[in-house]
């Protein structure tokens, strides 16, 4: 996938990852709570990435190359209750942190792997999303019945790219449905 021709395509190294996760799962009050929640670090070495990057020549070229080492670390909750027979609502909340430890490319651009490039946040880390839902079943007639539903789900803008000059937008978005 390598767009310069004057790139190395290869060989890289394989990229490694440790990762630690510890959680709980837990239904409770006869099942009317579900509460979920869990911590993770994972440790990667030599990170593969696909550098996007300005050429005077061609425009944009692209290559892809062990850029770094960096730990990323975060924690997820997660919990839904059921108000009633009928009703259920619930949430979600996801917080992500990354760092990189050792850098072995140049990261932004300027020709230079120094401390500026170890400073640059890991791309496409969103660091918080959350959300939040209910669900609703009106009984109707011969066992059939509605279902009315309603999401909403926040993500937060992050770096895209690996200098940090371009950002994935944050993301409001509600969903609704009635269904029969």
């Amino acid at each position: 996938r390598n767009t310069n021709p004057a790139a190395s395509f290869g060989p890289f190294d394989e990229e490694k990852l440790t990762t630690f996760e510890l959680g709980l799962k837990s239904d409770l009050f006869d099942r009317r709570l579900r509460f979920n929640v869990a911590g993770f670090f994972t440790n990667i070495k030599d990170m593969q990435r696909e550098f996007i990057l300005a050429d005077p020549v061609a425009g944009l070229v692209q290559t892809i190359q062990n850029s770094a080492d960096a730990h990323i670390y975060g924690f997820e909750v997660e919990a839904q209750a059921k108000v009633t027979d009928n009703w259920v609502v619930g949430g979600n909340l996801g917080v992500i942190e990354g760092d990189y430890t050792r850098v072995i490319a140049d990261l932004n651009g300027d020709r230079v792997v120094d401390g500026r490039d170890r400073a640059l946040k890991i791309p496409r880390l969103v660091p918080i999303t959350w959300g939040l839902f209910t669900v609703l079943d009106v009984p109707l007639a011969n066992d059939s019945k509605a279902t009315l539903r309603a999401n909403y789900q926040d993500r937060a803008s992050a770096a895209f790219s690996d200098d940090n000059l371009a950002f994935l937008s944050p993301v409001k978005m509600f969903d609704a449905s009635v269904s029969y």
